[in-house]
């Protein structure tokens, strides 16, 4: 829980718990795991051309993302944990790419997180950024 006495290393820590989690869910196909770290109002983004719009709330993306993680194959993320960015304040987390070599401005945002009072949800997630690809699933 994320209290007024939690310090910001606190905050973090408990964010890369969460994503940790998160990760490994989509790695073992575990949707209800990855179904309930969704926040009911959150919002996904896709890859303009990807066959979507760009933008879709948690109620209209969460089956097509349950296809997703349901294909078979390898789910491989084009990004490490270990190697994203956080910024963290009192009741949301900006999880950031790795910046480009010599930038000194933080990567493409990702994923945002926000404390619901239980526990980190996801309020925003760039699908593509992370390498979640739903071009297939479009059409379906």
């Amino acid at each position: 829980m994320v209290s007024e006495a939690d310090t910001y290393f606190d905050r973090r820590a408990k964010a890369l718990v969460f994503l940790r989690l998160f990760f490994d869910a989509l790695a073992r196909r575990d949707w209800p795991t990855v179904e309930k770290s969704f926040h009911p109002s959150a919002a996904l983004f896709t890859e303009s051309g990807s066959g979507l719009p760009a933008f879709q709330h948690w109620d209209a993306m969460a089956s097509i993302l349950k296809r997703w993680l349901e294909l078979p194959g390898i789910r491989k993320l084009s990004v490490r944990l270990d190697d994203l960015e956080f910024q963290v304040s009192d009741g949301s987390a900006i999880v950031s790419l790795p910046r480009a070599r010599n930038r000194r401005d933080s990567g493409e945002r990702c994923i945002i997180l926000t404390w619901d009072g239980d526990g980190w949800l996801i309020r925003h997630l760039h699908l593509s950024r992370i390498g979640i690809d739903l071009v297939d699933l479009a059409a379906n």
